[in-house]
């Protein structure tokens, strides 16, 4: 690597964090499911349009990786926050089912673009700098401030809602991701050269036709072979990444009013998982040079476990600290699991494997929002928290064996 392009790529990383600033104050998300009840929808309705916007993702993620590998990754994610824009202004305009839903289409478009690619980004500039082995360092810097504005977005967030009304956030969250978009096309990005997997050319060197053939065939080269070894870290990642993300940040906020808190506290308690998310990145780096991956991934799945069991029986303000807790474990697996899989992955492919693993998470959000929402429908919101505890039981019974047999494998090889 030439001295000059890693001296750009130490440019990006001002910017990269740049980007996270200007994408950070979204103030609608500490009041979205309180919003969409205001608005009439119910909890299965909710699931429904989870289950909506996993499946887009799915059909699209993929698609968007590969977009990502053979153009510019900057103006893959350029584009996608852009169209996340749209999300705040056409929920103002939703007061039913089908609006909602085709918003969350619209929003599944915008994340399968940026899906992987801030994170490949990252990777691809530490690589150019030389500095590929701190990668978990700077992801959990980059999650730190990720969580802090997040957190600060919420308490701000909490009030406005309180003192304007809940629409009122969804206009202010509309500032930040347009910037951020620009900010997006100044990355330094050198041009790739793609050899054995095939290379997209342009209208003029090979029709439409061509180009889907082609993808088609480097997404099955993907699938069959770079992929393979990496499949059981994206597995344990997606049941973590479905039950946290799907239900846990998404669904959490309507059970704080049967804990008692009021709107206007809402923030307060976005702030401190917001705290604990942002340090989850920091142990994660922490663990990783102290203990194995299946010793970490064990330990992480069996405390989760238990505290959400604990939490499906709270009953008191107090006991949100089962959730928050909970919520820092979780959330301390993503980065180990995004390094294990970039530390491994094809460098042609980058994007495309990490799409694939968002591929696997959207597809197990799908199926656990499924069951959370026939729990809680059935039994009581509670109950679909204890639903993800069990659930993440019977995975964690499958880690544990596949981690067993993986080891009597080795000794017996040896």
């Amino acid at each position: 690597m030439k001295h000059e392009d890693a001296a750009r790529f130490k440019g990006n990383i001002g910017k990269l964090y740049a980007i996270t600033f200007c994408n950070g104050w979204i103030f609608a998300y500490v009041i979205e499911r309180i919003f969409a009840v205001e608005r009439g929808l119910s909890i299965i309705e909710m699931q429904w349009i989870f289950i909506i916007f996993s499946v887009t993702s799915v059909l699209l993620e993929i698609p968007c990786g590969l977009l990502a590998d053979k153009w510019k990754k900057k103006y893959v994610l350029s584009l996608g926050l852009a169209i996340c824009t749209l999300e705040f202004a056409m929920s103002l305009m939703a007061y039913s089912f089908p609006v909602f839903a085709l918003t969350y289409v619209v929003t599944a478009v915008g994340c399968s673009l940026k899906s992987g690619t801030m994170e490949s980004i990252w990777y691809e500039t530490l690589q150019g700098m030389g500095r590929s082995d701190k990668y978990e360092a700077y992801l959990g810097r980059w999650k730190l401030l990720k969580f802090a504005l997040s957190g600060a977005a919420g308490v701000l967030g909490g009030y406005m809602a309180d003192r304007y009304g809940l629409a009122f956030n969804y206009w202010m969250s509309m500032f930040g991701l347009p910037a951020a978009a620009i900010i997006a096309l100044t990355l330094y990005e050198p041009e790739r050269s793609i050899q054995d997997g095939g290379k997209i050319t342009s209208g003029a060197e090979c029709s439409s036709r061509q180009n889907v053939q082609q993808l088609w065939k480097q997404c099955r080269y993907v699938l069959a072979g770079p992929l393979r070894p990496l499949l059981p870290v994206m597995l344990f990642g997606g049941i973590i990444g479905a039950v946290l993300y799907g239900q846990l940040h998404e669904i959490s906020s309507l059970s704080f009013p049967q804990l008692g808190f009021q709107v206007s506290q809402f923030g307060y308690i976005s702030l401190a998982t917001m705290i604990v998310c942002a340090l989850s990145g920091l142990a994660a780096a922490k663990l990783k040079e102290r203990y194995s991956y299946p010793a970490i991934f064990v330990g992480l799945m069996a405390s989760s476990i238990a505290l959400l069991f604990l939490y499906s029986g709270a009953a008191h303000k107090w006991q949100i600290a089962y959730l928050i807790v909970c919520i820092f474990l979780m959330e301390t697996v993503s980065p180990l699991t995004t390094g294990y899989i970039q530390r491994r992955a094809d460098d042609r492919y980058r994007v495309t494997i990490s799409s694939i693993d968002s591929v696997v998470t959207h597809a197990l959000t799908a199926a656990t929002g499924l069951l959370f929402g026939w729990s809680a429908d059935r039994f009581g919101l509670f109950a679909g928290f204890g639903s993800m505890a069990w659930l993440l039981l019977a995975s964690g019974f499958v880690l544990a064996l596949h981690y067993l047999v993986q080891a009597m494998r080795e000794a017996s090889s040896r």
